[in-house]
């Protein structure tokens, strides 16, 4: 703050000391100043722009505010110096200004106006900087002038406005969201008993993996321990998750639904209890203290936390400096040891999350890993660090799997290897996960290895909604699979497989609120994603190089409407102000007396 509070009364200084050299007709000291103003103007800019996108509102409030200040002395320095060498385009300067009046007043007072601008600048909404931020401003100030008794938020009143623009008045959910699977065939039960034997007890192991990007994962160089998991077992190789961040997708993936705020009895660690499973999470220490706060639902008979931290340090989400892959594998080998194992089928659940700490692990550790994998920092290639702990977490991986194999484990084991999202490092200056909906954010791997599935390689798109209804399947052979928005993966191994009944639905937040949605048809190569801060929505193209580059939407306006429908009767699209805040579920908001509706 004394920092902060010295540096402002030198620039307010050095400001008047221009000023007043200008005024005395001083030019080089008034260009120096200009130049200096506008210099350091564009640096704050840049830095608005490029680093730590969508993450700090204030943060970048602040800064555009100080690029608009400084950029306005330079201005005015400049100014001021042109009008006092030439006289006569004072007036110039001053009908400029009594324009730029007119029009400022125009769009504030013509709603026609306004839509007209936003319809030509409507892009600018998809990837907000500057333009679209004063834009959003004034979207604010509309909606809150029109109606200020009435008013309930910017994205509610955006929200309106895509409704009317594409004629969307039913937000009635689909009712096929709700209607039961169909059975498979007696011939396609027969098969699927020979592919998953109904009589046998079967373990469980989850190696799941925080924040891994799939073509990271299914990268031979950096992971080859997960290449051959995935050449004798089934890979997916389209895997999505339902969410670029862990709060939504964990509850997708354990409750094999879309709806992320209600835990149901279908749930994997629920039907767990029922079918006799010991239930046992291994988690970093960081990890558990997040997730006991924020989704208590995810809760196992026992829980082995393991410190990733110093005890003096607070740790909330990031910042945990200790790798816990190889003590995670310890104690898991510990507990396979057991006598008691040999009496209850049991459901093992590995949480790594050295990978959503790439940036913040210690540099002893990431340095012992990058010599032995020989990774090295490559510009063509991802972050050097991020591809030396994931080398990391591989390796405890083949570990795991030729432990599991020398206690004669793996006959009688499923081994399923998941990542939860990814991580986006770098693009569009964002380098962390949530908020977007790109390819390397929601595109996830996906391993089976199960005793009785023959090696294959899965090319059509699944959803981690699916694992829930397959681990179903596996701890209680006839449960029935009516709710789970999911199919079970075996089916893709049949002979016939039945076509996806449901489309795969995606969702980003930013601070705990609720700011993009999207689709993926099962018979379209295409994504449909909706910015619920723009209220716009965009088309990608899921067969082009780079999915996310381009916004083919004006290219394919009956498809881009026809999904965008599709989307507003799903369980994602939000239907009330809650829908929109996602911190708590709705056992939590029932608990302490929230209403449904706000």
């Amino acid at each position: 703050m004394l920092a902060g509070a010295a540096a402002s009364y030198a620039a307010a200084w050095l400001w008047l000391f221009g000023a007043q050299r200008i005024a005395r007709g001083d030019a080089g000291v008034g260009l120096l100043a200009a130049a200096g103003w506008g210099a350091v103007g564009l640096q704050i800019a840049r830095l608005d722009l490029t680093q730590y996108v969508a993450l700090y509102t204030r943060l970048h409030a602040l800064l555009e505010a100080g690029a608009w200040l400084s950029l306005g002395l330079a201005y005015g320095a400049l100014l001021s110096l042109v009008t006092r060498r030439h006289r006569e385009l004072e007036r110039i300067v001053g009908a400029l200004g009594l324009a730029a009046l007119g029009v400022a007043l125009a769009i504030a007072l013509s709603s026609e106006l306004r839509t007209h601008i936003e319809g030509k600048l409507r892009h600018v909404f998809l990837e907000e900087v500057y333009v679209g931020r004063m834009l959003r401003r004034l979207q604010l100030a509309e909606a809150f002038a029109s109606d200020p008794k009435g008013f309930r938020s910017l994205s509610w009143s955006r929200l309106e406005r895509l409704r009317k623009r594409h004629g969307i008045t039913d937000l009635a959910e689909d009712p096929r969201w709700g209607a039961p699977a169909s059975r498979p065939s007696p011939e396609q039960q027969a098969e699927l008993w020979r592919l998953r034997d109904p009589l046998r007890n079967y373990n469980i192991i989850v190696y799941y993996v925080d924040t891994l990007r799939a073509d990271v994962a299914y990268d031979r160089e950096t992971m080859p321990n997960v290449a051959e998991l995935a050449d004798g077992g089934v890979r997916f190789s389209r895997a999505y998750s339902a969410s670029s961040d862990t709060l939504r997708s964990l509850p997708a993936l354990t409750g094999g639904d879309f709806d992320i705020l209600s835990t149901p009895d279908r749930d994997v660690l629920r039907l767990a209890r029922r079918a006799g499973y010991e239930s046992t999470l291994l988690i970093a220490q960081s990890a558990e203290a997040f997730l006991s706060k924020l989704r208590p639902e995810f809760r196992f008979d026992r829980t082995l936390s393991i410190a990733d931290h110093p005890e003096e340090r607070e740790v909330w989400g990031y910042g945990a400096d200790q790798p816990t892959s190889a003590r995670l594998v310890d104690r898991t080998l510990a507990y396979l040891d057991e006598p008691v194992r040999k009496r209850r089928p049991f459901l093992l659940w590995l949480f790594n999350f050295d990978l959503h700490n790439w940036r913040e692990l210690s540099p002893p550790h990431v340095d012992a890993a990058l010599q032995r994998f020989n990774i090295k920092d490559e510009p063509d290639k991802l972050p050097y660090r991020y591809r030396g702990v994931a080398a990391s977490v591989d390796a405890e991986l083949g570990r795991l799997m030729r432990e599991l194999e020398h206690r004669k484990l793996l006959d009688s084991t499923i081994v399923l290897f998941l990542s939860d999202h990814g991580e986006s490092l770098g693009r569009d200056g964002f380098w962390v996960h949530s908020v977007f909906l790109w390819e390397n954010l929601v595109r996830v791997p996906l391993v089976l290895k199960a005793p009785g599935l023959p090696p294959r390689v899965v090319e059509e798109r699944v959803s981690l909604v699916d694992v829930a209804p397959t681990l179903a399947r596996y701890m209680l052979p006839r449960a029935e699979l009516s709710g789970y928005a999911g199919q079970d993966l075996v089916e893709h191994l049949l002979e016939k497989p039945p076509p996806r009944r449901l489309p795969i639905l995606l969702v980003g937040a930013s601070k705990d609120m609720l700011v993009r949605i999207g689709m993926i048809a099962p018979e379209r190569d295409y994504k449909l994603v909706l910015s619920l801060e723009a209220a716009l929505p965009e088309l990608y193209d899921l067969r082009a190089a780079d999915p996310d580059a381009n916004n083919v939407a004006d290219q394919h306006p009956e498809l881009t409407h026809r999904l965008l429908r599709e989307l507003a009767a799903s369980p994602v699209f939000p239907r009330s102000l809650w829908d929109f805040d996602v911190r708590y579920t709705k056992e939590q908001r029932a608990a302490v007396g929230i209403p449904a509706e706000p």
